[in-house]
């Protein structure tokens, strides 16, 4: 199973056993969990706001959506009470995380977004027997992003992973949408909602970017 699905799993089960869950899920590539460093997460009626090693990020929260944090960023899920049934997807849930430039490859980590996704949808114990498309690099507001769909069949769920790399902050920022096949059609259409209005220190990234994305996302 890919570390992204297992990922995906862990905060799905923390979320269902607790809102502020007391170990959350380590991120695929990061170090060891250090609750010192964990992320100040405030959680308000239609922002999500926190902080992780100065860096500061406000994005939405749609109505009556569930939140809270991991060791790395946040989740944001609807249906949190019933989304982990059967260990599967019950709903949407996004799912937005920080983690270091150092844990990658320097050559990788100092290039592109492009260039980190890459890597890891080449890396078994990353993807598993998941089925991924190539990485699309676009760009955001001046900055270098890209995403890959994914679909893993053992725990019926498609992913869309974007990511941009910060050098500057020495960071990659990956935020990401996951549901059950059937609600396919919703990770496009909750896309903007989701990250349209997402705020990072002082960078304001617009909806506009997320606009020029296909307008239906096929899914391997």
């Amino acid at each position: 199973m890919p570390i992204l699905v297992i990922l995906i799993a862990c905060v799905l089960l923390a979320g269902c056993q607790s809102n502020t869950p007391e170990q959350p899920a380590q991120m695929p590539i990061g170090q060891p969990y250090d609750s010192s460093k964990a992320p100040h997460v405030e959680i308000h009626a239609d922002r999500v706001l926190f902080t992780f090693e100065g860096t500061h990020i406000s994005l939405t929260r749609p109505h009556d959506w569930e939140a809270y944090g991991t060791e790395y960023g946040v989740v944001i899920a609807e249906h949190i009470g019933s989304v982990a049934k059967r260990g599967q997807l019950d709903g949407l849930l996004a799912y937005v995380f920080l983690t270091p430039l150092e844990n990658y490859p320097q050559t990788v980590a100092t290039s592109s977004a492009k260039s980190v996704l890459d890597l890891l949808v080449t890396d078994p114990d990353y993807v598993g027997e998941a089925s991924v498309s190539p990485t699309v690099a676009f760009n955001w507001n001046g900055h270098e992003a890209a995403y890959y769909l994914l679909r893993d069949d053992q725990m019926h769920v498609l992913t869309l992973v974007m990511a941009v790399v910060l050098p500057d902050q020495g960071k990659l920022l990956t935020w990401t949408i996951s549901a059950p096949p059937d609600h396919a059609n919703r990770i496009r259409e909750m896309l903007p909602e989701l990250f349209g209005a997402l705020t990072l220190n002082d960078i304001q990234f617009t909806r506009d970017a997320l606009d020029a994305l296909p307008e239906v996302l096929e899914f391997p």
